[in-house]
């Protein structure tokens, strides 16, 4: 008997509840429970919240959704943002299920192979030194979800000038971006849109979590 089918059965539902609790149709559930499908990413991470077991259950295990060991870089720069790190002094440790949660249904549908290789959509930054802010400390470690652009007032990790990435709120503008440091003591830095659009800024990611240093 599939997973889907015995903790439906365990909580009492029939395949037409859980259909509409995870806003799909009838045949949907029918064809998890018979193996012959299976539900995309979002809603079998609600599935698993919901049923209290791992992702790998509800896919029956063929794929691994288990802990992902992300190297911690504490000087990424541009040029070396695509290579393999290497052995690393250290780790962020995070399970595959966390990882996926960052991601909205419409991008895990329109790209299969996120499913497959998740922790390469991620990285973790080290943060070195007091050009940051008081949140964000000397040994903590913030995870961040590759992307080339990011909303207004989200806080991403960039590079500028080629520089090791730092840590800026976003504020974007008519006429270009804004880069708020996350330490006061350092002024706003104004790029004009086609300083952005020749590469004098690169946005490496959102930053979607924060480690802080273990004492």
């Amino acid at each position: 008997m599939s997973t889907i089918r015995l903790c439906r059965k365990k909580l009492g539902l029939s395949q037409k509840a859980l259909a509409e609790f995870c806003h799909v149709d009838q045949t949907s559930v029918s064809k998890w429970e018979l193996g012959k499908s299976f539900p995309d990413v979002a809603v079998a991470i609600l599935l698993s919240s919901c049923f209290s077991v791992p992702l790998d259950a509800i896919y029956e295990n063929p794929l691994s959704f288990g802990p992902v060991c992300l190297p911690v870089r504490k000087h990424l720069r541009p040029e070396n943002a695509g290579k393999d790190p290497g052995l690393a002094d250290e780790y962020l440790t995070i399970y595959a299920k966390e990882l996926y949660a960052y991601f909205s249904k419409e991008e895990l549908l329109s790209d299969k192979t996120i499913l497959g290789n998740i922790g390469e959509h991620f990285f973790a930054l080290g943060i070195t030194g007091n050009a940051m802010a008081v949140r964000f400390c000397d040994g903590d470690t913030v995870l961040v979800k590759k992307q080339p652009l990011v909303r207004n007032d989200q806080i991403a990790a960039v590079c500028v000038d080629s520089d090791e990435a730092r840590l800026f709120q976003i504020k974007w503008h008519k006429k270009g971006i804004v880069l708020l440091s996350l330490n006061p003591a350092f002024e706003p830095l104004f790029l004009t849109k086609s300083e952005f659009d020749s590469g004098t800024i690169l946005i490496m990611g959102l930053v979607v979590g924060l480690r802080g240093k273990t004492i």
